[in-house]
């Protein structure tokens, strides 16, 4: 992780999830949107993550 005081590993029961701790306070907004949109991506059906790229076609930001 290149950014240790914004990125930190989870603890070890959350390892098995592939999460990643974040700071959100200490990102850009546009960059916080962009990661917390490409999680929620990752856990909805892929119609509705296609809904929301035809409504946003330049991504999240």
């Amino acid at each position: 992780m290149s950014e240790p005081r914004t990125f930190q590993l989870p603890s070890e029961s959350d390892m098995r999830f592939n999460w990643v701790h974040a700071d959100l306070a200490g990102l850009d907004p546009t960059k916080a949107r962009e990661l917390v949109v490409d999680a929620w991506r990752m856990v909805v059906p892929k119609k509705v993550s296609g809904a929301y790229d035809r409504v946003h076609p330049d991504g999240p930001g």
